[in-house]
């Protein structure tokens, strides 16, 4: 009884950890990939800095959903 519970307390430490670590490539992956699109397309277009400013604010939407949807996948 008590190796199960300790099992059980493992496997919970082991999903939050693959749950923080999710989080944070999330947000940290969509700010990125919109800071480098947002740069990319001020280059192109001779708009600089306002799609910069767009894709960041996009990329942190993006992440903050993406956050919601880890989350509601590893509380279910």
């Amino acid at each position: 009884m008590r190796q199960q519970k300790e099992d059980q307390e493992t496997k919970r430490s082991y999903q939050a950890l693959a749950m923080a670590s999710a989080i944070g490539a999330d947000l940290a992956g969509t700010t990125i990939g919109g800071l480098y699109l947002g740069k990319y397309l001020d280059r192109l277009l001779g708009t600089s800095p306002w799609l910069l400013l767009v894709g960041i604010v996009v990329g942190l939407a993006s992440g903050i959903y993406g956050i919601s949807l880890i989350t509601k996948r590893f509380t279910s």
